[in-house]
């Protein structure tokens, strides 16, 4: 999982103080009782950054170049949305802003609160809604 002290407003303020202008922050945020896509978000909105995930959670686990391959999320923050991803681009996965749930602020040094973003259920997580256990395609 990922440590809450790794994504806090004043751990982004360091980051971006070493990233160059067009540079991208790329964070794995599995988790599997977290929906931290919301908190990325916020997260964002607070610093000023863009941000978008996907979740690679559709895939056929049987496939030999599957092995030992998990559903995992991953989130990327820039400065620009210029620098991140977005549909229609050659990419393998579909990309989407991280959106902000009300009442999930973004984590500080001085706060952070796991329940906003608690879920125990991952049919009702912001990454797997409409998820129906296929692969996209219908196969």
């Amino acid at each position: 999982g990922v440590s809450d002290f790794l994504i806090t407003v004043e751990a982004m303020q360091i980051y971006l103080q070493k990233l160059s202008h067009d540079g991208v922050i790329a964070v794995n945020i599995s988790n599997r009782y977290l929906d931290l896509i919301p908190l990325i978000g916020a997260l964002a909105e607070t610093c000023g950054l863009s941000s978008a995930f996907f979740s690679d959670h559709s895939f056929d686990d049987a496939a030999p170049e599957n092995y030992q391959r998990i559903p995992s999320l991953y989130a990327l923050l820039s400065r620009s949305s210029a620098n991140l991803p977005v549909e229609g681009q050659p990419f393998r996965h579909r990309w989407q802003p991280c959106p902000i749930k009300e009442g999930a602020p973004a984590w500080t040094d001085n706060f952070s609160s796991l329940l906003p973003f608690l879920c125990l259920d991952m049919t009702h997580s912001t990454a797997f809604k409409g998820f129906s256990g296929k692969e996209e395609n219908g196969d």
